[in-house]
């Protein structure tokens, strides 16, 4: 007597690196996984997967959804954009109102809002799930942000639960809301992962080009940073590709390239009207660092004649608690992008949560983390300046901050992402900023009101 097949568990669609990893790592759990790729030749260069203990593949996607157990769960795992899009219309008509699709992908979070709110009509449930952490994290347990209604959530969350890092709430998943709310969090974790390693380019230009420190020198610094405040993934791994042992960095062209989610929270923060300098100044230097030939011209012409070379003032323990400094501020830029996002949206991200989802996984893991999930007591009423240590650092590191953006001004080393801190800082620590001038010019040419202290509430028209 012949056997029933076994039931999958889940099915993965898009079997490339991440989703192979995906799976992988789904196997080692103990959940049986059906697999499908759009790509036909798949199966010759899959590296044995079709034939892990655990794993079935399906030639066509009729025999991946007929082969899973309900209610069906598939997880997509495609490039964002058309693919997406072209993987729920083929399970469209092959899925039953209970069952569910989860995109891993970098997707917009518009997108997956106006997915989630179709795909609710037509039959199916549809989960934004951000995933960080990269093929590793991928393979060994990602970092999850889980955006989708509470029906999914409990049907999926026991799975993820499953193959998720561990951190320090436990499993390194939590829903944040509906849709959009996952793929959201996750493009704020990729707008803080570009200011921080903007901020470790800039540290190594200032000890490259400032302070004539070796490519060595630059790695054991790093190595020392990692172990104090700014211990994380992405110091650690400043200190690994400046290693002797490594690629040299002086054979890399200085263009450095950006998949669009930076961009994404730039305008997100725009349109909900947050300031977040340090993200879009990382965002900008990548495009500068594109326009490589046009540097290559400019620099024949103006080079580095206004540099002073004097620096005796500054050291390396300036240029750390500058660092540090910008991280802080980078990091509160981000939350408080979540924070008017969640107000907007009604979706239901906590702060702490976040830092509980990034502590582990993700990219931008790091003690910073803790500090700021430690620090969080009142949830409701938010202040993350009411963080004694966070508070403390930047008060007691205003004036190495501000050495190290003398130090690379008196160079000419554009430190745009050091700028951005300290005039994000300067900004909201300023009891009055400048511009009443701008609202009178205003008023002047637009007729568009100012509002005085004597009355705030009411807009009048000043004598120009």
């Amino acid at each position: 007597m012949s056997r029933a097949p076994i039931q999958s568990d889940v099915a993965v669609i898009g079997l490339g690196v991440m989703g192979r990893n995906l799976a992988l790592n789904l196997i080692d759990k103990g959940l049986n996984v059906a697999g499908w790729d759009a790509d036909a030749a798949w199966v010759e260069r899959n590296d044995g997967l079709s034939a892990t203990p655990g794993f079935r593949y399906a030639k066509h996607i009729e025999a991946l959804v007929e082969g899973l157990k309900t209610p069906r769960k598939v997880l997509l795992l495609v490039p964002a954009g058309d693919s997406v899009e072209k993987a729920l219309a083929a399970l469209a008509s092959k899925l039953q109102p209970s069952d569910i699709v989860v995109d891993c992908g970098n997707s917009h979070y518009q997108d997956s809002i106006s997915r989630g709110s179709r795909e609710s009509l037509q039959g199916m449930h549809f989960v934004g799930l951000g995933v960080s952490g990269g093929s590793v994290g991928a393979r060994h347990g990602p970092s999850m942000m889980f955006g989708g209604d509470h029906y999914s959530w409990g049907h999926v969350r026991p799975i993820l639960e499953k193959i998720a890092a561990q951190g320090i709430d436990g499993p390194c998943l939590k829903r944040f809301g509906d849709f959009g709310a996952g793929h959201f969090v996750k493009m704020v974790h990729n707008g803080i992962e570009y200011a921080e390693m903007q901020l470790i380019a800039e540290a190594h230009d200032i000890m490259s080009r400032g302070m004539g420190l070796s490519h060595s020198e630059q790695a054991d610094f790093f190595k020392r940073a990692n172990q104090g405040p700014l211990q994380g993934f992405l110091i650690d791994l400043a200190r690994k590709v400046l290693e002797p042992t490594t690629t040299s960095l002086d054979l890399i062209i200085d263009s450095a390239e950006q998949k669009g989610t930076g961009a994404w929270s730039v305008m997100a923060a725009l349109e909900l009207g947050v300031s977040i300098p340090c993200i879009a100044a990382a965002v900008d230097a990548r495009l500068m660092s594109s326009f490589w030939g046009e540097r290559q011209r400019r620099a024949s012409i103006f080079g580095n004649a206004s540099a002073d070379a004097s620096v005796s003032s500054f050291t390396l323990a300036d240029l750390e608690k500058a660092i540090w400094f910008s991280k802080i501020c980078a990091y509160m830029q981000g939350f408080d992008m979540l924070i008017k996002a969640s107000e907007v949206y009604d979706w239901s991200i906590s702060v702490r949560d976040v830092c509980a989802v990034w502590s582990a996984g993700c990219i931008i893991r790091g003690a910073i983390l803790s500090m700021f999930f430690d620090g969080i007591t009142d949830a409701e009423n938010l202040d993350l300046l009411s963080i004694a240590k966070i508070r403390q650092a930047l008060m007691d590191h205003q004036d190495a901050m501000r050495a190290t953006v003398r130090c690379a001004v008196d160079q000419a080393i554009p430190t745009p992402g050091l700028h951005a801190a300290i005039s994000w800082f300067d900004a909201f620590a300023s009891a009055r900023m400048p511009q009443a001038i701008t609202q009178a010019q205003r008023d002047a040419f637009g007729a568009h009101g100012v509002s005085l202290f004597e009355n705030p509430d009411q807009k009048t028209h000043g004598e120009w």
